[in-house]
């Protein structure tokens, strides 16, 4: 299991080294910088960003490898 955080703007704000295990980019590469599409090619959560879990989503690896991942999503609140 991975853990990675989006800010309210889109941007990766949290990257653990699970995340970099899984989809060989590391923290270094994603953080403030890419969108969570960007970090993670063909995910495509646009459609099912709202959702409590998404499953079924196919993810790439760096090296190009697709595989299965479930997604939960939990948005975060201040205040």
């Amino acid at each position: 299991m991975a853990l990675i955080g989006v800010d309210h703007s889109g941007r990766v704000s949290a990257w653990d080294e699970a995340a970099e295990a899984m989809f060989g980019v590391s923290e270094a590469e994603v953080i403030g910088r890419a969108s969570l599409e960007d970090a993670i090619p063909g995910l495509g959560l646009e459609a099912g960003r709202d959702a409590a879990g998404v499953q079924g989503l196919m993810a790439v690896r760096r090296d190009g490898q697709r595989f299965a991942v479930d997604v939960s999503l939990l948005r975060a609140t201040s205040g």
